[in-house]
């Protein structure tokens, strides 16, 4: 699967979820690895260099 299937199943599976439906051990487990893949994502914040050297505000 790509990024996109993967994105589409998921999708498909948090409707099921919203209708109230019963969601497979399968699809629970997507879920689970889907969030724990979400939440471990490297963010990278960058800084211009103009607002580096401010004076903190206090």
């Amino acid at each position: 699967m790509n990024n996109k299937e993967i994105e589409e199943r998921v999708d498909e599976i948090l409707l099921k979820q919203t209708r109230g439906e019963k969601l497979t051990d399968q699809e629970e487990t997507i879920l689970a690895f889907t969030y724990y893949a979400a939440r471990n994502q490297r963010t990278v914040i960058r800084v211009d260099r103009q607002y580096r050297d401010l004076p903190d505000a206090e």
